[in-house]
């Protein structure tokens, strides 16, 4: 049962690291995606809804055999053919004539903020493209006032009949009749106007019937249309009351349309909970698709896992904020980057220490500029807080990071020592509190050679007699073979290598190959280590 525990603790810890460690990505997706539901609600038109509910009271009977026939379709359904008479082109002219709404050009005081600032330039560059349309238009083909009014109330009728939605309650005879608008007082009076127009449809259907039984002198005939005349000139309501006193037609408005208080789209409130659901989802599909497909070492256990090295420390990722150069300044400190590595001091103390190892190579799997830094510090350590002299090292004849980490120096240097230009002494840069440099000098040997010759015997042995430890920084392990010659010259090798920098799969055969070396491998250092996880959470689980 313990097991299990730690299994999940471990587990937990780990997801929760994939996600900390890539915060950023879910605050940059979250940020984006409600910024541009920001954008996009503040882009369209607010629409108000006004709705109004019809009964139909009784079906008018047909009056010819033939449609007698048809009853049974008809009063299957009812709703649904009042609903499409409604959206029905002739009501809707009438409306549209009415309402004059093909000539409306107020939309633009509904605007929000910022479609009122973009929209006149969205709109200068579609009137430019339609004077050009016009012009082609008339030159080639012609174009009639007539035929411009009657395309626009067409138009009209179009975008009205995108706007209403007939609803039926269902097992009954009731339906709503449900107007948009960006103006909520004419969504109320476009959705009355329907049912009055829809009213005075009812009247001439049952007027046409009429007709067809009694024609046109019959006293019904004449009360019908002194009603439909009535009603045509009165406004809604008091041609709602007159109708409905009378009992004629088959429709029947319960309630008429009133004046909306809030808006029905664009739904803001549900935008911003289902895009801050869906970046949220997203944000996470995307930190562990992102962290699967990341194939460099992450932990120090992957490592050791992979190589069969044991870390030493791990070194925390060096911040500029809290100090200006990666160097070691207060030996003294507590901070976790100074303490790090004192702790690798200590244990490459405890393997040199009585054995006469004093020759350590210290090299990066693809970075020569961390090896180089390792270094500097580790010599602080031993220099400043242990008080032993100390001895850096630089074998990097290619790219020289120890002469680029702390300086100018001499342009004398180990490579002068292995081709007799220049003595060891002469190529000591003298330190203040006991550690004392060797840079890599000029030569225009090929390194590898130089490295394998005799003299680099030499030069160590004699190194071993002036100091308590040398410190010597190879090339990278990835790319060079400098560590394989100088292995059997030395006493110890330390491998350094970044936490996100080094991919598993590139240094499998530089690790194969250091597992062949019949060498002391002290161990790894774990440079720019981060953790993601805050402190009091971390604790907790």
């Amino acid at each position: 049962m313990q097991n299990l525990n730690s299994n999940y603790e471990v587990s937990a810890r780990e997801v929760l690291r994939v996600l900390f460690k890539r915060k950023f990505v879910f605050f940059w997706t979250f940020c984006l995606s409600m910024l541009s539901v920001f954008l996009y609600i503040n882009m369209l038109t607010p629409l108000y809804e006004s709705s109004s509910k019809i009964l139909v009271s009784s079906m008018r009977k047909p009056l010819l055999p033939y449609y007698t026939e048809l009853e049974v379709t008809r009063r299957s359904q009812p709703s649904v053919t009042q609903g499409e008479i409604v959206k029905g082109s002739c009501i809707l002219r009438e409306v549209v004539k009415s309402l004059n709404l093909d000539k409306r050009d107020d939309e633009y005081k509904f605007y929000p903020r910022i479609k009122k600032i973009v929209q006149p330039i969205i709109d200068s560059l579609i009137d430019s493209f339609s004077r050009v349309y016009r012009f082609v238009k008339e030159k080639l083909l012609g174009s009639t006032v007539s035929k411009e009014l009657g395309g626009k109330i067409e138009q009209t009728i179009r975008r009205l009949k995108r706007n209403i939605t007939v609803e039926q309650v269902e097992d009954s005879d009731i339906f709503y009749i449900k107007v948009r608008d960006y103006d909520p007082v004419m969504a109320q009076k476009i959705a009355n106007e329907i049912n009055r127009q829809y009213i005075i449809f009812d009247l001439r259907e049952e007027l046409a019937n009429l007709r067809v039984k009694y024609g046109e002198k019959h006293p019904r005939i004449l009360r019908v249309k002194d009603v439909l005349c009535r009603i045509e000139k009165a406004d809604f309501q008091k041609a709602v009351k007159y109708f409905t006193s009378l009992g004629m037609g088959t429709i029947k408005v319960i309630e008429p349309a009133s004046t909306p208080l809030h808006t029905c789209f664009p739904r803001a409130r549900l935008l911003y909970l289902l895009t801050a659901a869906f970046s949220l989802l997203a944000s996470c599909s995307l930190i562990f698709v992102m962290d699967a497909m990341d194939t460099t070492f992450k932990n120090p256990w992957e490592f050791e896992q992979i190589s069969n090295i044991p870390v030493l420390a791990s070194v925390p990722k060096y911040s500029r904020l809290k100090q200006k150069s990666p160097l070691i300044r207060n030996v003294k400190s507590n901070a976790p980057y100074t303490h790090s590595y004192k702790k690798i001091a200590d244990q490459i103390y405890l393997a040199v220490k009585g054995q006469g190892n004093k020759i350590i190579l210290l090299s990066d799997m693809c970075d020569s500029f961390n090896s180089g830094i390792n270094i500097i510090n580790i010599g602080i350590i031993f220099s400043k807080l242990y008080k032993q002299k100390v001895l850096l090292l630089e074998s990097d004849f290619r790219e020289t990071p120890l002469r680029k980490i702390m300086g100018s120096g001499s342009s004398e240097g180990f490579s002068d020592i292995l081709v007799n230009k220049a003595s060891i002494e002469e190529c000591i840069q003298k330190g203040k509190t006991g550690m004392d440099t060797i840079f890599e000098g000029k030569t225009d040997y090929n390194p590898l050679i130089m490295l394998s010759s005799n003299k680099t015997q030499d030069t160590f042995n004699r190194l071993r007699e002036k100091y308590e430890i040398v410190l010597v920084n190879c090339s990278q392990v990835s790319q060079y073979r400098d560590l394989f010659i100088l292995s059997d010259k030395s006493d110890g090798i330390i491998i350094t290598l970044k936490e996100g920098t080094v991919h598993k799969e590139a240094i499998k055969p530089a690790i194969a190959a250091l597992k062949e070396i019949n060498m002391k491998i002290i161990g790894s250092i774990f440079n720019n280590r981060t953790y993601p996880i805050p402190y009091f959470l971390y604790n907790r689980l």
